[in-house]
């Protein structure tokens, strides 16, 4: 699935048929095909997509359909993707926001909350070749907390890492409680963070850079030498003027910092049990 979900900008650009405002603005129900061969049909607001809509991207084969709002995808709408990935659900500032369902094409699926275009919060995934369901909290795509449904009726309850059960949890079979916790077998070494190490070296360079004086720069100062004075003066004039513009126009967006990801991989687990089996209704 493609991540390039963005279109063309709200600009006054392509060929546009429909109805105008007073301004000349696009405003009402129109159809615009821009120089990349993109295609929008839906309405307009005074220059701006808000409505209902469907929007097509010339070149990736994807289309949304669905409402906009300021220009950008917000509300409910529907996006099927180049290889057959469906999303339905909401949107917010044109990425999947909120809840709504993702289907792939091998039928498995994602039902639940999403931030950011990320499956985050309550959620459940099914996988469709197994038969195996998995229910609870969503971090940044991955289940860290819920249960584990298989085929049989078997389930887990606990912790999960990487998509896999993993640390403290129970398993529930016929009717039994068992507790107990997985554990990695022969885990990977720990890599060093290189990235972490230079920044920190970095942050202490500059930090020692400031400590220290700049002498030519005081005697400047203290000088007041007219050539630092005229440039002073001409920052002032340039900020006045720059006051006396419109204020620009800016797109809310939501921000989301993602942390240092551990990347997917398969965990070596083994099972230890804590203590014996409990019946449930005991």
């Amino acid at each position: 699935m493609s991540d390039d979900e963005s279109e063309q900008p709200i600009l006054n650009i392509g060929t546009y048929t429909g109805p105008r405002n007073e301004l000349g603005e696009r405003h009402g129900r129109g159809r615009c095909v821009f120089p990349n061969k993109d295609v929008y049909v839906g309405d307009y607001e005074n220059g701006l997509r808000n409505g209902s809509g469907t929007y097509r991207w010339a070149y990736l084969g994807v289309k949304y359909k669905g409402e906009y709002k300021n220009g950008a995808r917000n509300g409910y709408g529907t996006m099927n993707y180049t290889n057959g990935t469906v999303y339905e659900g909401n949107w917010v500032d044109s990425k999947r926001e909120g809840n709504g369902k993702i289907t792939y094409p091998n039928l498995d699926y994602y039902s639940g909350e999403f931030h950011n275009g990320l499956p985050h919060g309550k959620g459940e995934y099914y996988y469709k070749s197994c038969d195996v369901k998995v229910r609870g909290q969503f971090e940044y795509g991955r289940i860290v907390f819920g249960e584990m449904i298989l085929r049989d009726g078997s389930k887990y309850e606990g912790e999960f890492r990487l998509n896999q059960p993993f640390g403290k949890g129970a398993w529930i079979v016929n009717g039994w409680r068992q507790d107990g916790s997985y554990i990695e077998i022969n885990p990977p070494p720990k890599e060093v963070d290189d990235e972490g190490i230079e920044e920190e070296a970095e942050e202490r360079e500059e930090a020692e850079e400031e400590q220290i004086e700049d002498p030519e720069k005081s005697v400047e100062e203290e000088a007041g030498e007219e050539a630092g004075e005229e440039k002073r003066e001409d920052v002032a004039t340039d900020r006045n003027l720059q006051n006396l513009l419109p204020p620009k126009r800016k797109r809310k967006t939501i921000k989301m910092v993602l942390p240092k990801m551990e990347p997917l991989r398969t965990l070596k687990l083994k099972w230890v049990p804590r203590g014996l089996p409990v019946p449930i209704n005991a």
